[in-house]
């Protein structure tokens, strides 16, 4: 398994994927329809998880925060 430049193990999340045009047209035949569609679950999962991610960057942020305005108040 190929490991990015911090070692931890590749996904083909990390890869790095062609841009592709994810909007339906009529003379897409089947395997560009399905390609499409997984690209696009591809990207509303990669979306999902960099939310989560920011998330917890936020709170964390949040976290520091407190810490540093109780210490000022003392």
């Amino acid at each position: 398994m190929a490991t990015s430049d911090n070692g931890i193990p590749a996904d083909e999340f990390d890869q790095p994927q062609e841009e592709l045009d994810l909007t339906p047209y009529e003379e897409d035949d089947d395997v560009t329809l399905h390609r499409k569609m997984v690209a696009a679950k591809m990207a509303r999962k990669r979306a999902e998880e960099d939310l989560k991610l920011l998330c917890n960057r936020i709170g964390l942020l949040k976290q520091e925060e407190n810490k540093v305005s109780t210490i000022l108040r003392n």
